[in-house]
């Protein structure tokens, strides 16, 4: 008796490709059985910290966000001031082009 037989059956009882398939499907329940032993578990508790570091810790936020809020004033006025040279250079040699037409 041969493996495969010349219909394409899996000892003259199961096609080859439906065996594959099953076996697929096998092959992957545990994945779904421990994907959702994963999922299905509690959350972890979140522990509330003490005021005093909260407040601390805002302090430090707000000081850094003060920072870049200032770093950002400087990079705006720079980006305007390079803005109105471009403009202007760009208004000369249009000038320059009506005048050479």
């Amino acid at each position: 008796m041969r493996i495969i037989d010349r219909k394409g059956m899996l000892f003259g009882m199961i096609n080859v490709i439906d065996f594959l398939v099953i076996i697929f499907f096998i092959s992957l329940s545990p994945m779904f059985y421990f994907g959702y032993r994963i999922f299905k578990q509690n959350p972890p508790e979140v522990k509330v910290q003490a005021q005093p570091e909260r407040f601390i810790m805002e302090e430090q936020s707000t000081s850094s966000e003060n920072k870049l809020l200032a770093q950002l004033a400087t990079l705006e006025k720079r980006m305007d001031s390079s803005l109105a040279k471009l403009t202007g250079r760009i208004n000369k040699l249009e000038d320059e082009i009506k005048k050479n037409r």
